[in-house]
């Protein structure tokens, strides 16, 4: 699968900005022919039976859908890990949750196992936004206790900004001005 959201959006500048590899993928011919490789990635689920906490804004979905798979396909493979019995919870930001929430079909048939928390930040009205640390926020109980869990392992996917919000995210709910660093 490929997650691709087209980038095309106009600032100050008189240029429109556009995602070389959306525009690209937006101008292929249909039924065209593209070799593409896999590489292995980085992210490593560590064993054990604590929580995986996903974090992920858009496309950022994509690699949380693979560690979600992978997590299942190694709970198949290998059943006295107890990896298909940890918990996961999946905190998820998008514009328009009608539009943007990608794979919701296949969120809505995982098992009691997923948890998943999704939030449109131009849903809102009155103009406020709601963005994925806003999620976070809402939802302080259930991420604060995961934060406190010394098992919980926690991956990030989504813009580059998001790192910064959720730290400070992370700051406020552990009352710990250095964390994390």
């Amino acid at each position: 699968h490929v997650t691709a959201a087209l980038v095309a959006y106009r600032t100050s500048l008189p240029e429109l900005r556009q995602g070389v590899c959306s525009q690209w993928l937006r101008d292929l011919p249909v039924g065209a022919v593209v070799s593409l490789g896999i590489r292995r990635g980085n992210w490593l689920v560590p064993p054990g039976p604590g929580p995986i906490v996903m974090l992920a804004a858009g496309t950022g979905i994509a690699p949380m859908r693979a560690l979600i798979h992978h997590i299942r396909a190694a709970a198949d493979d290998q059943p006295l890990l107890n990896q298909g019995e940890r918990p996961m919870y999946l905190f998820f930001g998008c514009r328009y949750v009608e539009k943007d929430f990608y794979y919701a079909n296949e969120w809505a048939l995982r098992s009691s196992q997923l948890t998943v928390f999704v939030r449109g930040s131009r849903d809102q009205t009155g103009g406020s936004r709601i963005y994925l640390a806003d999620i976070l926020r809402e939802n302080a109980l259930v991420f604060s206790q995961l934060l406190a869990d010394p098992t919980s392992v926690f991956y990030l996917a989504g813009n580059a900004k998001l790192p910064a919000s959720i730290k400070q995210v992370m700051r406020e709910m552990t009352g710990d001005p250095e964390f994390p660093e």
